[in-house]
């Protein structure tokens, strides 16, 4: 097919796909119509190579002949120029032939029973496929998000959505690519999209693959105090460390027990605050600004070696920081107390806040809703009163 045929035709029905009579909501007869201007199609007007000319009026009547087209003449002295071609709806099955293009409507079915096999899964995975499965029925857009001329990317997309929820055992990102894909860097074509759908589909927005245990490169968890960690064959001592120590998280299995020396053990969200934070009375744990499973179950092994020990959670004044709180209760059934996570902290570091984003209202609009976070409901309203959130590192320890 000459180029001229195709790229008329593909813009009438890249036109056609995404008007309202191809979702059926529109309510009156209109053309779907493809202009003849210069940003459209600037051959056309190419005053020093009139064959061009002559060539795209010859492509144009050819697919006029097939009643595919109607095309639309200026008027007076405009007469031998056409303003536009509108294309016949009724025959858009023989044009999506002519171009060998699968029609939007095949793609939306076969996305739809691709995500029909994910509609029973837990966790986001299925939630996230019967929302677009209704989105498809409408005819609505899910490009954000699957790009359904490409199937095989959305399935690369889905299976990567299911193996990442329900990795247990902390891996490297290249590693994970080849186990599920069998190339290392296939994951990393699809990561932006499938992070894009876990954020949005949990309304987590600093949500991160490492809270899935997918890694660029080893983490670490860092202590810092009066505190001995027993190893199989050996005791380390932390207390002499004035900066503490760090711990690979391949690591943590050979820690058996967890000896905390003060009355107050307190984790930190913030490597800075970690490394200034410097109170005797507390032994600090920096868990790489993140919590998975392996270090929910080392704090809940601190825990058990540790009765009566009082723990405590520095993170930011905002709304990631409060859920890292939130989860960090519900994930490990201890009753971390907030530290320097109030009102009255907020009102002193007032000159070094940060202004909320849209984003940081909304979610704060939603957690005043969320009995789990009554005790800072203060802090939410001044926060929106205000305009203002605060990171921990602007408080700083001498």
């Amino acid at each position: 097919m000459k180029k001229y045929k195709e790229k008329i035709l593909n813009n009438l029905i890249d036109v056609y796909e995404r008007s309202s009579l191809y979702k059926g909501t529109s309510l009156n007869e209109r053309n779907i119509s493809f202009k003849f201007t210069v940003k459209n199609i600037k051959d056309y007007f190419d005053e020093d190579n009139y064959l061009k000319k002559e060539e795209i009026e010859q492509s144009a009547k050819e697919l006029e002949g097939l009643e595919l087209i109607k095309i639309i003449w200026g008027k007076g002295y405009e007469d031998h120029l056409i303003k536009r071609v509108d294309l016949n709806v009724n025959r858009i099955n023989e044009a999506y032939k002519l171009l060998k293009r699968k029609s939007k409507g095949n793609s939306e079915k076969e996305c739809i029973n691709l995500l029909k096999k994910y509609v029973e899964e837990g966790f986001v995975l299925g939630k996230f496929s019967r929302e677009m499965i209704n989105k498809l029925e409408e005819k609505a857009s899910i490009k954000k998000y699957l790009d359904i001329e490409n199937i095989e990317e959305c399935k690369n997309i889905l299976n990567a959505l299911k193996n990442v929820i329900s990795q247990q055992e902390e891996i490297f990102k290249r590693n994970f690519s080849i186990r599920i894909f069998n190339d290392s860097k296939r994951f990393e074509a699809i990561e932006g999209k499938v992070l894009r759908i876990l954020k949005d589909f949990t309304s987590e927005e600093t949500l991160t693959l490492e809270e899935f245990n997918i890694f660029n490169n080893p983490s670490y968890v860092y202590f810092k105090g009066n505190t001995r960690l027993k190893l199989k064959n050996k005791v380390l001592d932390i207390v002499d460390l004035k900066f503490g120590i760090g711990i690979s998280s391949q690591d943590l299995n050979e820690i058996r027990e967890v000896e905390i020396n003060t009355s107050k053990i307190i984790t930190i969200e913030n490597l800075t605050t970690f490394n200034t934070f410097n109170e005797d009375d507390f032994v600090c744990i920096y868990l790489g600004g993140f919590h998975n499973n392996a270090r929910r179950e080392l704090l809940k092994r601190i825990k058990k070696d540790n009765g009566g020990k009082k723990f405590y959670h520095f993170g930011d004044i905002d709304c990631g920081g409060f859920k890292i709180l939130k989860h960090l209760r519900e994930k490990t059934s201890i009753d971390f107390i907030p530290y320097n996570m109030n009102l009255e902290t907020l009102i002193n570091g007032r000159s070094y806040c940060k202004e909320l984003t849209q984003n940081d209202k909304r979610v704060l609009e939603e957690m005043l809703k969320e009995e789990s976070f009554k005790e800072f409901y203060d802090v939410f309203e001044y926060m929106l009163k205000e305009n203002i959130k605060l990171e921990q590192e602007h408080l700083c320890y001498e």
